[in-house]
């Protein structure tokens, strides 16, 4: 042990005793946090004692009448905060008394994700309930690590640096998923002893069976050192999508041993039951005689909603899908306000889907209203319509959804879905 290291332990052993306060030292992340505090608690105090015994050593002297009585002595040297006792005097000139004396630099406390899966850090003790998330001491053998108690695969999802601790030096949030077939999350703080070493502040957020959050799905670095975490209130599994879980941005600050929410949403809105809607009508799609290089033609389509309740909202989508893909994209328009295109690649990277999502108002019991959406088909895709046409199963087809929605929270849950869907075939007029 470096003679440095050797007079710190003997410093914080006598600090200790002057102070009464016990000998032993706490484990684990509350170990690292006590030992750095009691530290920096510990130099501030020598660095303050040293410091009056210079101030005071000259006006001993000079009251004793070694110094001449007519002159007080002259100050040549400042004492520098970084400096502790042990270290030798520097034989680089001195700044002067005005000098101001800048506080010593935090070491970095940043880790990235391919140092992180292979350090061994506590996730602290469980909570809540049951979760596929370690606790306690975990060793990472890589993204991911097989957890031997729980069989969950443990994976470093994300990594963002934020000086959560204020100390003017960044460390690292991590976002790690435990899963099998649904998952667990933690989020966890990272920073670096003085050595280097990885170590666990604290835990920001862990979902588990209990808990009001049920998923992460990211997180980020907030105004004033915070640490943004997205939550649901739902996990995403069997059946349950992300469009069905309630996403929230939540803040969490660091009050130097526990993380608390310190901005978003603290609690998750309530989830209405679920009504019957269904639609109606629909049949094949027949593209007319080609117009400027393309076809068109149009689907109506009818929604109502069976109950129980009024619907809080709804969305309708319109679509073509065609299992191989089109030369061409097909084209969708309706007079709806409130939508959005999008398209599906298969794993070729081929669009395979065309889609058009619009937002509805609400459905009262009993309600039915009608929609009717315009298809543009290029002459290009001529071809493969005419040859599905004629196949016993159509792999080319238009059809159209409804799907129940708490308006901008989340889509609901039909538990009669065999009737929110229409489908049909694209046929060219004869």
């Amino acid at each position: 042990m470096h003679e440095d290291q050797q007079f710190e332990l003997v410093e914080d052993a006598f600090a200790t005793f002057r102070a009464g306060g016990p000998l032993a030292v706490p484990l684990g992340a509350d170990a690292a946090r006590t030992t750095v505090r009691h530290r920096r608690h510990v130099r501030m105090v020598a660095v303050g004692a040293l410091a009056a015994i210079l101030i005071m050593a000259p006006v001993a002297v000079y009251a004793s009448g070694i110094m001449d009585d007519r002159r007080g002595p002259d100050v040549t040297t400042s004492i520098d905060p970084v400096l502790s006792p042990s270290v030798e005097p520097s034989s680089s000139p001195l700044p002067s008394p005005s000098t101001s004396q800048s506080s010593p630099a935090a070491p970095d406390g940043r880790v990235t994700s391919g140092q992180l899966a292979h350090a061994t850090v506590d996730f602290g003790p469980a909570s809540g309930g049951p979760s596929l998330c370690p606790t306690g001491r975990f060793t990472f053998t890589g993204s991911p690590t097989t957890n031997s108690q729980s069989a969950s695969r443990i994976a470093i999802t994300k990594i963002v640096d934020v000086d959560f601790d204020h100390d003017g030096a960044l460390e690292s949030v991590a976002l790690i998923t435990c899963a099998i077939q649904g998952a667990d999350y933690v989020v966890l703080a990272l920073d670096r002893t003085a050595d280097g070493s990885i170590v666990a502040v604290g835990r920001v957020v862990m979902t588990s069976e209990k808990d009001a959050i049920q998923t992460v799905f990211d997180i980020r670095v907030d105004d004033g050192g915070a640490v943004g975490v997205q939550v649901g209130d739902r996990g995403t599994c069997c059946g349950t999508t992300e469009e069905m879980v309630e996403h929230q941005w939540r803040s969490y600050g660091f009050d130097g041993s526990r993380f608390q929410q310190t901005a978003g949403p603290t609690k998750f809105t309530p989830v209405p039951a679920a009504n019957d809607l269904t639609v109606t009508d629909g049949g094949d799609v027949i593209l007319g005689a080609p117009s400027g290089g393309a076809r068109r033609g149009s689907l109506t389509v009818t929604v109502h909603n069976n109950g129980p309740t009024t619907a809080p909202g709804a969305i309708i989508e319109a679509y073509v899908f065609a299992e191989h893909g089109l030369p061409e994209a097909v084209d969708i328009e309706t007079d709806l306000n409130d939508c959005s295109k999008t398209s599906f690649k298969n794993d070729q990277g081929v669009v395979t889907t065309w889609r058009l999502r619009c937002h509805l108002y609400p459905y009262a019991v009993g309600a039915s209203r009608s929609y009717t959406f315009r298809f543009t088909s290029p002459v290009a895709n001529d071809a493969k319509i005419s040859a599905d046409a004629a196949e016993q199963f159509p792999q080319i087809g238009a059809g159209a959804e409804i799907t129940e929605e708490q308006p901008g929270i989340r889509i609901l849950e039909d538990q009669q879905s065999e009737n929110n869907e229409v489908n049909g075939r694209i046929k060219l007029a004869s």
